[in-house]
């Protein structure tokens, strides 16, 4: 399984592709520790306010999870940088088409976005990786 170290990378690198759906993914994935499906279920307003501000914090189940400076400052970048296309209503997690991820073929379409942008295989990286790696990370 890749590290936190590497998928870090892969988050940046998705980042700097313009996959920022599956950048934030990969970031709150590893920074969050919850399960995918529930991840998949955030919207913007969970981590911006109404005057487009950052939130310290968001809640999932009662649980509240402090956002690290890496998680706050990406995802205001890119709330910022899609400004015109998306509002706190909508999804968080979505494809360059504004797509919604979801938990069907996303495993598939992550191997397949690690082996075109770093042009190496992942086959150890699936959906519920990003929580695992969390963990090993605590």
């Amino acid at each position: 399984m890749k590290n936190i170290k590497d998928l870090y990378h892969f988050s940046n690198i998705l980042y700097l592709n313009r996959y920022y759906g599956e950048s934030l993914l990969i970031l709150h994935g590893i920074s969050f520790g919850i399960k995918i499906g529930k991840q998949l279920n955030l919207k913007w307003s969970d981590f911006i306010n109404e005057r487009g501000h950052i939130k310290e914090f968001i809640t999932i189940d009662d649980k509240i999870i402090p956002l690290n400076n890496k998680c706050k400052t990406m995802t205001i970048v890119i709330y910022k940088l899609l400004n015109d296309k998306v509002n706190l209503n909508d999804y968080i997690y979505t494809t360059k088409q504004g797509k919604r991820l979801s938990t069907d073929n996303l495993s598939k379409n992550l191997k397949r976005l690690y082996k075109i942008l770093l042009n190496d295989n992942c086959e150890e990286l699936t959906a519920t990786s990003l929580e695992k790696v969390w963990a090993l990370s605590i």
